[in-house]
């Protein structure tokens, strides 16, 4: 087998700044053949299981102008070499640094009591010492904040109290598009361009696969050292070891493809999601969404990860559906805590455990492989050979899917039960919509609306109804509840909370989130994300204190446009794109909040919703932008009115199994196009 180490060794002991192997001196490091499936980028990707002998040594791979049969490797972190006699240890860092053509820096909580140039802001030692590395490095700097995305050091700004980090998934990802989109404003073109970024870890993860994708290198000098060292690193003398010639940023799509793989969008991180088996259901704690192509079929793929009862104890599990299909499973070994890894293990055909010495189908060849019973040491540990990939590399657990898929697909017996999805359209959608659907859909709006304002009902519970109609904040913390739980279980929850509680004082809940977390976790849990519902209660509890003086009346009562009101929900914790919108519509049509321009309303994209849409031949595909904007189209002057109508029916009739057609008020008008929602899921 293969020892990949003997690479890793290599490049720590070449320093230099790029270099470039052939295949055959890489397999004589690695002391055995580089497997076929060595020919397609994806191998040699930077999120690939391999991709550790070259991180390790500070290295990233690269293809761009290297010969075929080679494979080049980019030097972007320095490491410290270990010293050679007995005496303390160097500081991380100081044996060279890597640097930029430009330099970001990200803030830190404390601020200056009033408006200052962005470059004095921030005050903490930390912060100091990046800002004089960035001056004295005579580059161009910027600053990272959580608040205003990409600043000039000398932008005059107000205080604030936003991090990054507790912001939510959604958050995060337009913050760090924003950050590209607005560096490359700044700079033109940025393909090429090498930035160093001096920030914590949840700013690096938020830029990186933007900036990677607009064909920049990120260097990241600090990478994994603790605050201590990271001082002792800005303290140390340090020397450029290597020059802006020596670096040659990635290709474009070196991640992109596995063997026949081609990743078309994602992924994207979207949170915890709950999946249903015929035995009952599972919750994942982290998912990501990707749609790929292999061999000429198109796939939407979920990767989820979450955790399960198994081999006496509980491990981390992930599934990797591909078009509905639970197509592999990965659980953690005995020395995940240490190795990050999952194992899965290999089945034939027909579904057989594969053996020790038994032959191996050739679609996992090149995936690295280990023993089940010798990663897992337990009853019931399978007798079988398994694949073993760190629990993130999504691109491999894809590709490990489709092998699966591809064994499963080789018995003839079984030839159709992975079914292709719908091709995507690769420009905006222009044919008519069906008129007959929308006005249906609208009528049907229409007749479910409240006779009254102030007359829905929320819950069956008439005192959870008149705390969410008399409460600005219940109804605050009712739109964060609801989610993963049933609606009318949600919007109840207010009202338990505050009979737990004795109260719903912004104020006194955040002097207390314990007693929060205890009022949530309480039997009947009042919600089944009990460990982070609570944290979003009390984000939502800080910032109606701190932006709207403890009142959250005051996020909408100003008269806002649809837009405008969207956007501040949407900051929440908790609450999102979907539930933001579907709370302008409550405010305006249910609580007779007054909100301006109504055209710039937008529907949940919620499941029941999409699921509609696509059956119904309002919508070509899934996705979030595709669904918006076909309910712009359908009804412009009012898009959100389209929401209620669609999530009743979703609900009621048009159920993710067998929907019930002859009964649902679309019947007449419906296409009844099924199996086009057979992918859409949702927590």
């Amino acid at each position: 087998m293969a020892d990949w180490s003997g690479l890793t060794r290599r490049l720590e002991s070449s320093g230099a700044g790029r270099l470039e192997l052939p295949f055959a001196e890489i397999e004589r490091l690695i002391g055995g053949r580089l497997p076929p499936s060595s020919q397609y980028p994806a191998f040699w990707s930077n999120s690939s299981s391999y991709a550790k002998a070259w991180k390790r040594a500070g290295y990233e791979s690269t293809r761009r102008g290297v010969p075929t049969g080679y494979m080049g490797f980019v030097r972007t972190r320095t490491l410290t070499a270990a010293p050679t006699a007995p005496g303390p240890a160097p500081v991380a860092g100081q044996s060279g640094r890597a640097t930029g053509e430009v330099i970001l820096v990200g803030c830190v909580k404390t601020k200056a009591p009033g408006a200052s140039p962005a470059r004095d802001l921030y005050l903490s030692p930390l912060f100091e010492r990046r800002r004089r590395y960035a001056e004295s490095s005579g580059r161009p700097w910027y600053i990272l904040s959580a608040e205003h995305g990409l600043l000039d050091p000398g932008s005059i700004i107000e205080p604030y109290d936003v991090y990054l980090a507790d912001q939510t998934a959604g958050y995060r990802q337009a913050w760090g598009e924003w950050v590209a989109a607005k560096l490359t404003r700044v700079r033109g073109s940025i393909d090429g361009l090498v930035i160093e970024v001096h920030a914590g870890a949840a700013y690096v993860d938020a830029i990186e696969e933007p900036l990677r994708r607009r064909g920049a290198v990120l260097l990241t000098p600090l990478a994994g050292l603790r605050r201590g060292e990271q001082l002792a690193w800005y303290d140390g003398p340090g020397e450029e070891t290597w020059s802006r010639e020596q670096v040659v940023p990635p290709v474009p799509g070196d991640e992109q493809q596995f063997q026949d793989l081609v990743i078309l969008d994602g992924p994207h991180e979207i949170g915890s999601f709950t999946f249903r088996w015929p035995t009952g259901t599972e919750d994942f704690d982290r998912g990501w969404d990707l749609t790929v192509e292999a061999a000429g079929r198109r796939h939407r793929v979920r990767h989820g990860l979450g955790a399960r009862q198994v081999y006496g104890t509980r491990r981390r599990h992930s599934v990797t559906f591909v078009d509905d299909w639970a197509a592999a499973e990965g659980v953690a070994p005995d020395d995940y805590e240490t190795s990050g890894c999952l194992i899965s293990p290999l089945k034939d055909h027909a579904g057989r455990l594969i053996r020790p010495g038994e032959q191996v189908p050739a679609p996992y060849d090149g995936f690295p492989l280990v023993s089940h019973a010798e990663q897992i040491v337990a009853p019931y540990s399978r007798d079988a050979l398994a694949v073993r990939l760190h629990w993130d590399d999504i691109t491999s657990w894809v590709g490990y899917a489709l092998a699966r898929l591809s064994v499963r697909r080789a018995d003839a017996a079984r030839p159709s039960q992975v079914p292709a999805t719908p091709p995507r359209p690769t420009g905006p959608r222009t044919s008519a919509l069906p008129p007959a659907v929308v006005r249906a859909l609208l009528d049907y709006g229409q007749a479910q609306a409240p006779a009254a304002v102030g007359q829905v009902t929320f819950t069956p519970h008439p005192e959870a109804n008149a705390l969410i109609m008399d409460n600005p904040f219940a109804f605050l913390l009712a739109v964060i509840f609801d989610q993963g739980i049933p609606a009318e279980r949600a919007w109840r929850a207010p009202y338990e909370l505050m009979r737990r509680l004795g109260h719903l004082d912004p104020a006194r809940m955040l002097a207390d989130p314990e007693g929060v977390r205890t009022a949530v976790a309480q039997p009947p849990v009042l919600h089944r994300y009990r460990e982070k519902l609570p944290g979003w209660l009390v984000a939502a509890a800080r910032i109606v204190l701190r932006d709207y003086a403890g009142d959250a009346a005051r996020i909408w009562n100003d008269h806002p446009t649809a837009r405008q009101l969207q956007q501040r929900l949407d900051r929440f914790p908790g609450i999102g794109q979907k539930k933001a919108a579907m709370a302008v519509e409550i405010l305006d049509r249910d609580l007779g909040v007054p909100v301006r321009e109504l055209d710039g309303s937008d529907i949940a994209y919620d499941v029941h919703v999409r699921r509609v849409f696509l059956r119904a031949g309002l919508a070509e595909y899934d996705g979030l932008d595709h669904m918006i904007d076909v309910a712009r189209r359908a009804h412009p002057e009012r898009p959100g009115a389209i929401d209620m109508p669609a999530w009743l029916i979703g609900r009621q009739w048009c159920h993710a199994g067998l929907p019930d057609c002859p009964a649902c008020v679309l019947s007449d008008v419906c296409p009844k196009d099924i199996d086009r929602a057979n992918a859409v899921r949702g927590a």
